[in-house]
């Protein structure tokens, strides 16, 4: 044993970062071991035997001695079995080396780990210069949760199936589609022109966004039948059904638009009259792309869109071009050709301007075309020229989604702001807010709106955004129970406890303001970001609505009940 214990490099050990308990451990036995070794050599130092002649001789009281002699002459060593204690301390001896070497190994890993961590931090690139590639290489589970997503058809812009026809996926996987170029740094973007011009073609107008913008990837996702201008659905049923399944090239890139804001520039702004202003605002609400725009944001695309004056025999759109642009007819005409069905895209490219194709339909005022040409890059499937002298005005893609890109951030920082001004999130950390923010959708009413009635059955959480709101119960509508502002909450209840709303809430006629804007979160967003707060909520409800959770319960219980029941009688 005395030989293991020699073998055991205590130094070595206790600086291998084993844990407190077991260091105070490994200490105390050494301190032990070391005082029996002390005390050992010691005693074997000593004479094996006693000289009492010796002593009798220097001592007087030989008496002594002599009692001295006879008590050792009649000890009778005892042998003690230790063999138990000598095992347990070889077992101690050996689980506490086995430790330390399994310790030693993990500090190894998890320092290695952080070498690793470290190394990542310092190396690490802003989130906005990232590509799809780094992030798939990072979190592969995103590529095949995106695919089965794509596949099973769960991305889809609304109304485009009903309008264009079924979106066909492109052969080569996930990987191939979202394969992005690295790019060491933002490079500076031209719209691309023509450099030939084709007879009488219009060149589209200058781009109204300049400087800096992020790189540009064209990662095929979907093909799409009509490039660009858009077709009623009964047009292209009646006149053209066959160009579904045309080939030709169709592919639709999309195009990433993760900008900084250093990166996103002032759009330029183009005066109209209040008439041209309401006249692309109605089309806009028609259209199906810029239909759930809010306000701010198609004021912003009317004011970008600048005004291009077309001859008659002008060619605004060719087939096989890429789209770069939308327009709206302010004046004038435009007939939509198509070429036969299969006809390559470079043919359709380079045909002359008296072979465009059949013609299938004419715009006239107020109608809007190009519009897929501001979410995808993909070449026009039709030509588009000009049979009077028109007045359209042109929105570019970059401009677009710059706007919204502008637009979204400025509602990031809005809401973020608000949030932080509501009561009831007060206690929320900082990424639980975010969460809340990225779930909310911010909806306008004009005075006197019924935002929610009483008795119906609530699907949704409101917050008073700007404006003013009443809160009405039934038989006393001219004296609200509550009036509420900016940062005040309702229709938690009926949320919480599965009850019918307790209360009306009306946009307010007494607010300094002429629309109401409220949060929304949607019920299933509420339960999972919002539920924790219940008991807030509760006591809220018995301030603002003269309710409480028994009484909610109760109006859930009483709705359940037959129409002729006395319960729902007395509800």
């Amino acid at each position: 044993m005395a030989s293991k214990a020699a073998a055991i490099d205590f130094s070595k050990i206790l600086a291998s970062g084993l844990g407190k308990e077991t260091t105070a451990q490994l200490v105390a036995f050494r301190k032990r071991s070391d005082e029996a070794r002390r005390l050992l050599n010691s005693l074997k130092s000593q004479p094996a035997t006693v000289d009492f002649a010796h002593y009798k001789n220097v001592l007087k009281n030989q008496s002594v001695v002599s009692q001295a002699e006879k008590i050792l002459n009649d000890f009778k060593p005892v042998t003690y079995d230790v063999s138990a204690q000598v095992k347990a301390i070889e077992s101690f001896e050996s689980a506490a080396v086995k430790q330390a070497q399994e310790s030693a190994t993990k500090l190894e890993a998890e320092l290695k780990d952080l070498k690793e961590t470290l190394s990542n931090i310092e190396g690490a690139r802003p989130f906005d210069q990232l590509t799809t590639a780094d992030v798939i290489a990072a979190r592969p589970e995103i590529a095949k949760t995106v695919e089965e997503m794509v596949k099973k058809g769960k991305w889809t812009l609304p109304g485009y199936d009903e309008k264009f026809g079924r979106r066909v996926l492109h052969t080569g996987g996930l990987s191939a589609m979202l394969a992005v170029p690295h790019v060491a740094a933002p490079r500076r973007h031209v719209l691309r022109m023509s450099p030939i011009p084709r007879g009488p073609e219009v060149e589209p107008p200058q781009p109204t966004v300049c400087g800096l913008l992020p790189s540009m990837s064209t990662n095929s996702l979907f093909s799409g039948p009509f490039g660009g201008g858009t077709v009623p659905a009964d047009d292209v049923d009646d006149k053209f059904p066959s160009m579904l399944n045309r080939d030709r090239r169709t592919s639709v890139s999309a195009e990433s638009m993760m900008t900084t804001p250093s990166e996103i520039k002032e759009t330029e702004c183009h005066p109209k009259t209040k008439d041209q202003s309401e006249r692309l605002y109605a089309s806009l609400g028609d259209n199906v792309i810029f239909r759930q725009l809010e306000s701010e944001q198609k004021e912003d695309v009317i004011s970008a869109m600048r005004e291009w004056p077309v001859k008659k025999g002008d060619i605004v759109i060719k087939q096989g071009d890429d789209g770069d642009y939308c327009y709206f007819i302010e004046t004038g005409s435009l007939d939509v050709f198509i070429q036969p069905p299969g006809t390559p895209a470079h043919e359709a490219l380079a045909a002359p301007s008296d072979q465009l194709g059949q013609k299938v339909l004419s715009y006239g005022p107020g109608a809007l075309f190009g519009e897929l040409a501001l979410l995808y890059l993909q070449p026009r499937a039709a030509s588009v020229v000009a049979t009077s002298d028109c007045t359209l005005w042109a929105l570019d893609r970059v401009t677009f989604r710059s706007i919204l890109a502008h637009s979204d951030r400025k509602r990031r920082l809005m809401l973020d702001s608000f949030l932080r001004q509501v009561p009831l999130l007060q206690s929320l950390r900082d990424d639980e807010r975010a969460r809340v923010s990225d779930a909310i959708d911010v909806v306008e009413y004009n005075t006197g709106d019924v935002i929610i009635r009483e008795g119906d059955i609530g699907t949704k959480f409101y917050m008073v955004v700007n404006g003013v709101a009443e809160v009405i119960k039934a038989g006393d509508e001219a004296h609200p129970v509550s009036m509420l502002q900016r940062g005040d909450y309702f229709g938690e209840l009926a949320l919480l406890h599965r009850a019918p709303r307790a209360a009306t809430v009306v946009a307010s006629k007494h607010s300094p303001l002429s629309k109401l804007r409220v949060a929304v979160l949607e019920e299933d967003a509420f339960t999972r970001l919002l539920g924790p707060l219940k008991d807030i909520m509760n006591r809220h409800a018995e301030t603002h609505y003269g309710t409480t959770t028994s009484t909610m319960h109760s109006a859930s219980s009483d709705s359940s009940q037959p129409p002729g029941s006395p319960k729902s009688k007395a509800h």
